[in-house]
């Protein structure tokens, strides 16, 4: 009966450390989406997958605060990942465009030679 008992508090433990983590990979998520391009926006995604996954399996025992924010941070996390994926696809798509492609050239050379970046040096960043 008293081992059962344990059982349950250790349990409850390792149930509210992954609350936690959930909250980790939430962070984790928001901080490499915001430093890391473009690598930063496939962290951010599977970040946000993991805090969610985390929460899932945290609140069977328990539900504490650090989970649901990690939640909420984690789901912020997958739709800003996949807001990124759907402008990148939006981009490459309008540039592989015969029409609309030497315009989408030609505004990407203007705004990146504002920052001193060559469209060469972009693409070729974009391509790791």
């Amino acid at each position: 009966m008293i081992y059962y008992f344990i059982m349950d508090k250790n349990l409850e433990t390792a149930y509210k450390k992954i609350g936690r983590y959930s909250l980790w990979f939430a962070i984790a998520g928001i901080i490499c989406y915001m430093t890391f391009f473009p690598d930063g926006i496939f962290y951010s995604f599977f970040c946000g997958i993991m805090a969610v996954a985390s929460f899932i399996v945290a609140k069977r025992s328990c539900k504490s605060a650090g989970s649901v924010a990690g939640l909420i941070i984690g789901i912020i996390d997958i739709g800003m990942g996949v807001m990124a994926f759907y402008g990148l696809y939006l981009i490459y798509s309008a540039a592989a465009d015969p029409v609309v492609g030497p315009k989408v050239a030609q505004f990407l050379s203007n705004m990146l030679s504002q920052y001193g970046v060559s469209l060469d040096q972009f693409i070729s960043t974009m391509s790791r």
